[in-house]
This record gives C-alpha cells, sequence and structure tokens, in this order.
C-alpha cells in the first residue's frame, strides 16, 4: 500500500481513548528481572508474572519530538545487556549482533553526542523510519551493510569497531521512529495507543467468535519499577507451543483447520502479518497467534480479496473462495454472529468506520461462503472430518498458497 494511502487511512481511523475507563492491570517489577527484545518491529520486554511468561510493549508517551528522541535513546542504552528473551519461546539465529562490551557502548554513546552538534543530526534521525523504508533496510533480509547505507543517515564517519551496534540503535530507532508518527491517530491523553488498540481489539473480535484460543491472552498493565519509573501498555501472555518457524510440524487435520480458521479471522481483521514467525503451534497442532498489532489491522477496507501473511487470498475478486474446506462450526458463528454486541464491545477502541468496515467484511466473506458452498466448490467439513488427508489435499494445490502451505515449508 502506497504512502500517501496508508496515512490517508490512518486519518480516517482517528480515536479518542478514555484512559480512565481502561481496566488496567498494576503490576511492581525490578528492572533486573526485565528480558528485552528490540529486534521486533515494535520493542518488547518480557517478564514473570503469577508463574506465567508475558510480553509487554509499551504504550508511547504523548510528548514532543525531541523529548521522544532523548527517551529512545536512553531506552536504549538501559536495554544493552540487559537480559533477552528466552531461547524456548525464540530459537532462531539473531541477524545482527545485540551484545557489546563495555568500550563500544561508551564510544558510541560519546558518538552521538558529538554528532548532536552537527546540523542535520536531528532531523536524519527522527526520519530513520522513511530513510529505511527508502533504502530497504531490514536486518531480517539483510546483513551487509556498506558505507552508503551509514551516510544515509548521516552516519558517514562512524569507525568500524561501531559499526554493529550502530546498526542495531537505528533498527531500534526505526521502529521508535514510525510508533511516533502514528502516535496521534489513536491516543488518550497521556498515551498513544496506535498499535495496543488493535491487539486489544483482535482478541475481543476472536472471543466473539469463540475462537479466542487462536490470540494470546491480552490485557492492559502498568509496570511501575524500583525506581518508580511506570511502563504502560499491553501485556499478552506467552502461547503455548513453539514459533511454527522454529519447529517441523506434524501435518495433522487440527493444525489444517486451526489455520484455516485463523486465516478467516485475519480477513475480518485485515490482519496481515501471521506468518509462520508470529504464532506458536503445540505437538497436537493448536495455534496461537501472539503478534496482533500490525498496522494495517483493523483499517476502513472492506474487501476480502486481499493476499495476507504472504498467502494467495482466501477469496478471489470474483468472490470464489480458493480453499478446498472450511469449518462448518466457524462458518456458522461468523453467519449468527451478534454485530450490534460486536460493536458495543469494540466501541472504546475502534471508530465507526473501522466497525463499519469490519462488519462489511464479515458479511462479504459470509456471502462468499455461501455461495461456494452452494455452488459445490467448497466442502463444509465437521471438527472430527479434518484430517491429515484433507490436509495432504490442501498441499496439493497448485499455484494457491495457503497458511498450512506455508507453514509445513
Amino acid at each position: 500500500m502506497k504512502q500517501y494511502l496508508k496515512k490517508f487511512m490512518y486519518i480516517i481511523t482517528k480515536k479518542r481513548i478514555d484512559e480512565s475507563k481502561l481496566d488496567v492491570l498494576d503490576i511492581n517489577a525490578n528492572s533486573y528481572d526485565l528480558r528485552y527484545f528490540n529486534l521486533s518491529s515494535n520493542s518488547i520486554i518480557s517478564l514473570d508474572y503469577n508463574g506465567d511468561t508475558y510480553y509487554f510493549r509499551e504504550c508511547p508517551k504523548i510528548c514532543k519530538l525531541s523529548e521522544y528522541l532523548s527517551v529512545v535513546i536512553d531506552n536504549f542504552f538501559f536495554s544493552l545487556n540487559k537480559k533477552t528473551i528466552s531461547k524456548e519461546h525464540f530459537s532462531q539465529k539473531l541477524p545482527i549482533r545485540i551484545t557489546f562490551d563495555d568500550n563500544e557502548i561508551v564510544e558510541f554513546r560519546n558518538y552521538l553526542a558529538q554528532k548532536s552538534t552537527c546540523k542535520d543530526y536531528f532531523k536524519l534521525l527522527t526520519s530513520a523510519d522513511k530513510i529505511s523504508e527508502a533504502i530497504g533496510f531490514s536486518v531480517w533480509e539483510n546483513t551487509d551493510f556498506s558505507d552508503g547505507f551509514f551516510r544515509s543517515f548521516g552516519f558517514s564517519d562512524i569507525p568500524d569497531y561501531l559499526k554493529d551496534i550502530a546498526v542495531y540503535f537505528l533498527w531500534v530507532l526505526r521502529g521508535a521512529m514510525y510508533n511516533f508518527r502514528t502516535m496521534k491517530y489513536i491516543r488518550g491523553k497521556k498515551y498513544s495507543f496506535f498499535s495496543a488498540s488493535k491487539a486489544i481489539a483482535s482478541k475481543i473480535l476472536a472471543d466473539e467468535l469463540m475462537v479466542g484460543s487462536l490470540i494470546t491472552e491480552t490485557l492492559w498493565c502498568r509496570i511501575t519499577l524500583e525506581d518508580n519509573r511506570i511502563l504502560f501498555g499491553v501485556m499478552t501472555k506467552a502461547a503455548k507451543g513453539s514459533r511454527m518457524s522454529d519447529t517441523e510440524p506434524e501435518l495433522s487435520g487440527k493444525l489444517q483447520r486451526e489455520l484455516n480458521i485463523l486465516n478467516l479471522l485475519d480477513i475480518i481483521c485485515f490482519q496481515k502479518d501471521h506468518g509462520p514467525n508470529n504464532y506458536n503451534v503445540t505437538e497436537e497442532g493448536e495455534v496461537c497467534a501472539f503478534d496482533n498489532d500490525n498496522p494495517t489491522t483493523f483499517m476502513p477496507i472492506a474487501t476480502i480479496s486481499a493476499s495476507l501473511s504472504g498467502c494467495s487470498p482466501y477469496v478471489n475478486n470474483s468472490g470464489k473462495v480458493l480453499r478446498p474446506y472450511v469449518d462448518k462450526t466457524f462458518l456458522k458463528l461468523i453467519n449468527n454472529i451478534d454485530t450490534k454486541a460486536l460493536t458495543s464491545k469494540l466501541k472504546p477502541y475502534l471508530n465507526v468506520i473501522q466497525i463499519s468496515a469490519l462488519k462489511k467484511r464479515i458479511l462479504k466473506l459470509c456471502k462468499a461462503i455461501n455461495n461456494s458452498v452452494s455452488c459445490g466448490e467448497l466442502k463444509l467439513l465437521d471438527i472430527d472430518e479434518w484430517t491429515t488427508k484433507t490436509a495432504e489435499e490442501e498441499l496439493s494445490l497448485k499455484n494457491i498458497n495457503t497458511y498450512l502451505k506455508i507453514a509445513i515449508k
């Protein structure tokens, strides 16, 4: 989606959230016990609470750009060489270095202090997200960083021994500046809820459709640290199992059904980033998605024929379903969903335009599925009819990529 169109979508989804009405869990924690992971699009803090592992994403405070940048830089240095998330939950080899010796940290901080006196320093750093997009910067796709790369951010004179920490810093800054740019669209008096509102609304929708297990438990949380610093954001419970991208799942009807329903849920939410790296799978084939705040989620777009998570559209432009099977129970649930009750529960987090588009996606999806079933092009399956055989049939589809096919690659 082009940037001008994306910005327009953000503008028409503006929403004010009443912070005083949020049901917030208060937790006291020691900063030493927190675990940091900054390679995600939104930095993550992991912590243990009541014997379980949770992941926390902070809601940015509403403030001026200069203050925001200062906080981002301080938080980056504070997180260095701290504990990171468990390999049990993330075993993928990291694409860049994220630990550094004391000399590298001190020297890089001094380097930034020296650069701060330069004319374009502030402008370049606060444009990190735009520069990153323009040059295609992604630590997950490219780990060859040339002199031209550093020059783009005004770091042309950076010493070789500081390049690794600079890459890490610029990646964190990239996500942080994007968050600042979207801060004003969905907000309260004190915090921005642009990402958080999407995670909360996704869980509400999944619960209303009786498939809450597909989305991690999500709640508002305020963490008070030992120095009285307060972190406010969304906390999600660690999903059972392992990341799909970190495991070799056993092909089963259970897994096929779970991914088919997740695909349908994503169409309704307009969630475009539930690839194998963003959901867990258990040995029994149960699926739980844990990254539910993609910027496109709940965009006011009525289409149901978009390509999601690298897959072929579930429904083509002619309204034909491009899958062999659909779950009978879930179809009944979306056909009979109480839109009035759903609207009431989503209204605190989504605006009227977003909710209207969501309802249209539900209606269009139901129509497409019901028509395809009536024409004999799509078969309804009961829970016990999803088998290894039906899964193998889906894998044999030609020229159609499905959630299952991408998972089993």
